[in-house]
């Protein structure tokens, strides 16, 4: 597979998840038959996780390093979903893929690592269960900000209060994006609002991934997208 691969010119691109970590040497030493690593990405994958990832930092040090020992030019992300399953009483989470990332750039810096998570995405499929109570979600750099509302019979009314509540926060910022403006119609009662958690979801990860891919840019001076269209 990695001879195949590589023969394309593509990039070859490796997820291991914890169970498979300790193999992460053997493989990269099959891979090293073929190619030199230079378009080669390892993703770590903790999948779901909470806070205590900051606890694995040391582990994806440590196969960081072994990596690209073997493999000097290679490319290696940590990957997870700490975002939360509940939200009774919880009006906001530090995002702990980021800090697990700073931890890693602190000692074997970013020359060879990119950052990824999982953009508040579950990393399992969900069984059973109904729709949860509705919810705006803001994404700043290191956290999540969530302004839930009861469970109300009027849904349209709910996310229209929440949406409100996001947009009158101290963080929230008008970054002229598809999620910002989506709130923002919400807010403003528009008949193409949020009404459901899969749109709210959606708005969420549109803001989520727009600010992750520009970190050192103050969220303040961030810009909008291209024009689009709905």
């Amino acid at each position: 597979q990695v001879k195949r691969l590589s023969e394309l010119g593509r990039g070859i691109v490796i997820r291991l998840t914890e169970i498979a970590f300790p193999y992460a040497e053997p493989i990269a030493r099959a891979v090293s038959e073929f190619t030199d690593g230079r378009q080669t990405l390892f993703i770590l994958d903790f999948q779901k996780q909470n806070r205590d990832l900051l606890l694995k930092s040391l582990s994806v040090i440590t196969i960081a390093n072994a990596l690209q020992r073997i493999l000097p030019d290679c490319i290696v992300s940590a990957s997870a979903s700490t975002f939360p399953s509940t939200f009774v009483g919880l009006s906001n989470q530090e995002i702990y893929e980021r800090q697990l990332y700073n931890e890693i750039v602190r000692h074997i810096g970013e020359e060879n690592t990119i950052y990824c998570d999982r953009a508040s995405v579950r990393a399992e499929s969900q069984d059973g269960g109904g729709q949860p109570a509705p919810r705006i979600d803001n994404a700043v750099m290191t956290r999540w900000e969530f302004f839930r509302e009861p469970d109300e019979e009027d849904k349209y009314e709910a996310y229209q209060k929440a949406a409100e509540r996001a947009i009158d926060s101290t963080n929230w910022a008008d970054l002229g994006i598809w999620g910002t403006e989506f709130i923002k119609r919400t807010k403003s009662g528009a008949d193409d609002s949020i009404d459901t958690a899969q749109k709210a979801t959606a708005a969420r990860i549109n803001i989520h991934l727009y600010i992750q891919s520009r970190p050192d840019t103050p969220q303040d001076t961030l810009g909008g997208e291209d024009l689009w269209e709905d």
